[in-house]
């Protein structure tokens, strides 16, 4: 379903599950300096079925930047994506299987544009095993995106170089217009 895509996608990065007491019930968090984003996944995924507890939230910790964040109800079907996900560390399931929407929440989450001699694409996967990340890498490899593992002193990370990274972009499309502005960036 488009939910567990975009569940799936904003676990691979910054979204996480909270598990209740007793594990019978769990719910989605995410937090962001990106307001405008965080009010958007918000809507998304109310709209797709997963009611938020309250309402989005602006705190400013001392001496960082304003963080976005909002939390979902508890859900009986989110313990079960908990212990998808969490083994007990965070890890990428088994049976992930890798979309443009997906993707999309990923490279949002934790991905960036840099730009050396030629522009390239660099997505965190540093708190997943490697054995993790190689299979992301061998979904994106199976799209025709010539993505690779590159060993960071902080962990792995997914690497494209310009033309698989512009078949990257390609692939997950466009922000939409409500984050164009937060996100254009990346897009380059």
């Amino acid at each position: 379903s488009e939910l567990r895509q975009v569940r799936d996608g904003e676990l691979l990065g910054d979204g996480c599950l909270r598990i209740g007491p007793g594990g019978q019930s769990a719910y989605f968090i995410y937090g962001t300096t990106r307001g405008g984003y965080c009010r958007w996944l918000a809507s998304r995924l109310e709209a797709l079925g997963l009611p938020l507890t309250g309402s989005v939230t602006e705190w400013r910790p001392p001496g960082r930047n304003l963080q976005t964040r909002f939390a979902t109800c508890r859900f009986p079907e989110l313990a079960d994506e908990y212990r998808r996900w969490y083994r007990p560390k965070k890890r990428v399931p088994d049976d992930l299987e890798l979309t443009p929407i997906s993707a999309f929440h990923w490279y949002v989450g934790d991905g960036s544009m840099k730009q050396n001699y030629s522009p390239y694409i660099v997505i965190a996967a540093m708190c997943f095993p490697t054995d993790d990340v190689d299979r992301l890498v061998g979904q994106l490899r199976d799209q025709g995106i010539d993505a690779r593992r590159h060993t960071h002193p902080n962990g792995p990370t997914v690497n494209m170089r310009k033309d698989a990274a512009f078949a990257f972009l390609d692939w997950i499309g466009p922000p939409p217009p409500e984050v164009a502005a937060d996100y254009a960036y990346k897009w380059r």
